[in-house]
C-alpha cells in the first residue's frame, strides 16, 4: 500500500488461517463472558500468551521509504514472518533479505523467535522493546543475537528494567562481537531511530 510518493507499507501477517483461529477464540471467550455475566472483563484471547490466536495474528508490516526499510513484527512469530516474506516474493528460497531496522517480536521472547530467523533476515539495526517483565528479553534470544550478528546495532529500551536486566545484559555484552554496538534507552521516554539519519557503524 503506497501511503504517498515516499512511504510504502506492506502488511505481511497475519494470514487468513491465523485470523480465522483468532475469530474462533474470540467468539469462544465472549460466550464464556456472556455465560458468566462478566461483560466488562477482558477476554482471555486478549491476555493469553504468544501461543494464543491473538498474538500469532498480530500485524507484521514492512515500511519502506526512499530505499530505507523497517520490519515491524508486533507480537508475531518469526516463522510466520519468513513464510509471508516468501509468499510476497521478497525472500527467494536460499536467499536472505536485509532491512535497515528490524523490531523483534514480543519483547524478545524465545516463544516467538527462532534462531534460523537470523540466517534469513539481516539488519543494520535490531530493536528489542523490553523492561525485564516476564523474563523478556529471553537469554536464549540474546544468545541468538550474540552468536549470529557480528556487525550493526542492537537497541534495547532498558538496561536495568522493571525487574532488572543487569546480569542478563552483562552476559550478553560479554558474548557480543566487538563490532556489534549495543544501545539503551537511558531514561528517555521513548526511542527514535530516524531512517533518514546516517548511522555510523
Amino acid at each position: 500500500m503506497k501511503i504517498d510518493s515516499h512511504l510504502t507499507l506492506t502488511v505481511l501477517c497475519p494470514g487468513e488461517k491465523r485470523l480465522e483461529a483468532l475469530q474462533r477464540q474470540w467468539d469462544k471467550d465472549l460466550k464464556t463472558l456472556k455465560d458468566s455475566g462478566e461483560f466488562d472483563a477482558i477476554p482471555a484471547s486478549v491476555v493469553a500468551m504468544d501461543s494464543s490466536p491473538f498474538n500469532v495474528s498480530s500485524i507484521v508490516c514492512l515500511a519502506e521509504m526512499e530505499n530505507n526499510s523497517i520490519l515491524l513484527m508486533g507480537d508475531g512469530r518469526t516463522d510466520d514472518t519468513i513464510k509471508a516474506l516468501k509468499a510476497k516474493g521478497l525472500l527467494p528460497e536460499g536467499n536472505t533479505i536485509s532491512f535497515d531496522i528490524v523490531k523483534l517480536p514480543h519483547h524478545g521472547s524465545k516463544r516467538n523467535i527462532k534462531e534460523d530467523f537470523f540466517d534469513r533476515v539481516t539488519a543494520k539495526n535490531w530493536v528489542i522493546s523490553a523492561d525485564g517483565s516476564n523474563d523478556n528479553p529471553d537469554d536464549t534470544v540474546l544468545d541468538f543475537i550474540s552468536n549470529k550478528i557480528a556487525n550493526g546495532n542492537v537497541w534495547i529500551t532498558n538496561r536495568e528494567g522493571e525487574k532488572s536486566l543487569g546480569k542478563k545484559i552483562e552476559k550478553f555484552l560479554s558474548n557480543c562481537s566487538p563490532t556489534l554496538k549495543v544501545h539503551f534507552l537511558d531514561g528517555k521516554p521513548s526511542m527514535i531511530i530516524n531512517l533518514q539519519d546516517k548511522v555510523d557503524f
